[in-house]
């Protein structure tokens, strides 16, 4: 199975080869797979498979309800070509463990460059009625200035309802943890005494992380507060 990834339309997606569309189409997700097409006079190019799209109107590959997964090629115009020859980063075929890491930075390179780059900038409304932790979600999604829409790999196939529910009031712990994970935030509980005479204080401060960072581990947090 090919391991292919590249950047087309703001989006990292899975690059295939026809034959390799063709014998696993099921394990894609049609909506982040682009297809490795070449014509008659030898131009290749990396075109989106649009399996909703009914217009044709926009380069890719259709399909139009044959035995072939897709039956209708439109190629870029000529102004549009340079979008659609990207560099393509092919993990499958790394000659070695240091070819391989060069590739996985370059991938990680070409991913901070979609996320840094926001077309539409994404801001959730703050209501009165917003439970504390969804209001801090909400702040640290503002804060960051993105284009959400430009996680949505990280989300995966539930991203529009995660996306939809940042306009509920009230969100779960759990799926909080995912957003911030996700959004690349770092989240922690913090308990303390409310004042220095309650009852039975704790004495202490206890600070949970809620999502790590690359270079923690929870074994590194289970120590308990300061």
């Amino acid at each position: 199975m090919e391991f292919k990834k590249a950047k087309i339309e703001g989006h990292m997606v899975n690059v295939v080869s026809v034959e390799e569309f063709e014998k696993n189409k099921d394990l894609y997700d049609t909506d982040l797979v682009a297809v490795e097409v070449e014509k008659k006079d030898g131009e290749k190019y990396v075109l989106p498979y649009r399996p909703e799209n009914t217009t044709h109107n926009r380069p890719g590959v259709y399909p139009t309800g044959n035995k072939s997964p897709f039956d209708l090629i439109v190629y870029p115009r000529e102004s549009e070509k340079e979008d659609y020859q990207p560099e393509v980063v092919d993990l499958s075929n790394a000659k070695s463990m240091q070819d391989f890491i060069s590739k996985q930075g370059k991938l990680k390179e070409i991913e901070k460059e979609i996320l840094t780059t926001p077309d539409n900038i994404f801001k959730p409304h703050i209501d009165e009625e917003d439970s504390p932790l969804m209001k801090a979600l909400k702040t640290a999604i503002i804060q960051k200035h993105i284009d959400i829409d430009k996680y949505s790999d990280g989300y995966g196939s539930n991203f529009p309802n995660d996306k939809r529910k940042l306009k509920e009031h009230d969100i779960s712990m759990r799926l909080a943890e995912r957003h911030f994970e996700i959004l690349g935030i770092k989240a922690e509980l913090v308990l303390s005494d409310q004042s220095p005479d309650v009852p039975n204080p704790l004495g202490t401060t206890i600070r949970i992380p809620l999502t790590y960072a690359e270079n923690e581990t929870k074994e590194e947090d289970d120590s308990g507060g300061n």
